[in-house]
């Protein structure tokens, strides 16, 4: 079970109350309980309640995240840069083994 995060659900939880009063403070608005307010504010908030519920749910029920491995360091540059095969490293060697003190 994870924590209940309260500012989240607090955010989610705030268009339920103030989609209303928006609603009433906007000119020209129908009435609450005619048709066109039944189809645009009820549905609203219907989808907004449902998301709510869902988010909840899922907060109560989802298990957390597995964590992800941790990845292998990869080898020292040098030890890459003279494998057979990696970067060019036979055409390099004769090079390197000029270089490198004996």
């Amino acid at each position: 079970m994870r924590k209940i995060e309260f500012p989240f659900m607090a955010l989610c939880a705030a268009p339920l109350f103030s989609l209303p009063n928006i609603h009433n403070a906007a000119p020209n608005t129908p009435p609450i309980g005619t048709q066109m307010d039944m189809a645009t504010l009820f549905f609203a908030i219907v989808v907004i309640g449902g998301c709510l519920i869902n988010n909840i749910f899922r907060a109560v029920y989802d298990k957390p995240a597995a964590k992800a491995e941790e990845p292998k360091p990869s080898p020292p540059p040098t030890q890459i840069a003279f494998e057979k095969g990696a970067y060019g490293a036979e055409e390099l060697a004769h090079i390197a083994a000029s270089i490198s003190p004996r």
